[in-house]
């Protein structure tokens, strides 16, 4: 994840994101661990995305070793000093978006697509997320 300010100043934070489908029709599980920087080393949220009622979703904080529940109606809070909010990271529908082929890339010395994610309505705080999908897997 590369957060550039408005003065194009770069943080990164370096994650894994895991997801599982549960049940064709929505219920998934995401599960993000961070390993970089420092401070948000061993950090995780995890997701349990629920069909017709509200996403469920805890913080690990390995400073003071805690689990914390974020509350379901918690949608606006940045996640870990970003511009994205915990309703961003919980996963999003493919149909909630407007996708766009950018141009054929390479990340990490793989071919990949470069798409374009553009949120439907006034949902979100970004006019829209780049994604680097891989040409093999299909995986971003």
């Amino acid at each position: 994840m590369r957060l550039i300010n408005k003065d194009g100043k770069e943080r990164a934070r370096k994650l894994t994101i895991l997801r599982k489908d549960i049940k064709e029709g929505g219920e998934q599980r995401y599960y993000i661990h961070f390993s970089e920087p420092g401070d948000l080393r061993d950090t995780a949220f995890m997701v349990w995305k629920n069909i017709g009622k509200d996403d469920d979703r805890w913080l690990f904080i390995p400073a003071v070793r805690m689990v914390k529940r974020i509350a379901a109606n918690d949608k606006r809070s940045s996640f870990v000093g970003s511009d994205f909010n915990y309703e961003d990271v919980s996963g999003r529908e493919v149909g909630e978006d407007k996708h766009e082929y950018v141009k054929d890339d390479n990340f990490n010395g793989n071919p990949v697509f470069m798409i374009k994610s553009i949120p439907k309505g006034n949902v979100t705080e970004y006019s829209y997320v780049l994604r680097w999908i891989d040409k093999a897997t299909f995986l971003r």
